[in-house]
């Protein structure tokens, strides 16, 4: 089992907090260059997190799995940078509806 961690839905109407337990997906390796900047990478994954912090989405970069058993990797605004798996029904209801609508624009494609 992964680490918890606290989700916050910062699309939503108030602050949504939710405590998310692991998935079975791995995290991506961390490339060596940033693939921004082309500069040494130095994101670490098993830097220290504290959960007492309400975080907010920053950018959905991968989704696995059919609906309704869907999981998002998101990078969080936090630094040191973040990501982690979430299940879609770990997040908000409007966040979910807001993500129904990309997917379906992107099965359109």
């Amino acid at each position: 089992m992964r680490r918890p961690i606290l989700l916050v839905d910062s699309i939503a109407c108030g602050v949504v907090l939710t405590l998310v337990t692991g998935t079975p997906y791995a995290l991506p390796p961390a490339p060596a260059k940033h693939p921004a900047n082309v500069r040494a990478n130095n994101y670490d994954p098993s830097a220290p997190w504290d959960y007492s912090v309400p975080v907010n989405v920053e950018q959905l970069h991968d989704v696995r799995g059919e609906y309704p058993h869907r999981c998002f990797l998101v990078e969080w605004q936090i630094t040191p940078l973040q990501l982690s798996w979430v299940w879609e029904e770990q997040l908000a209801q409007r966040f979910a509806r807001r993500i129904d609508q990309v997917m379906q624009w992107f099965d359109l494609r």
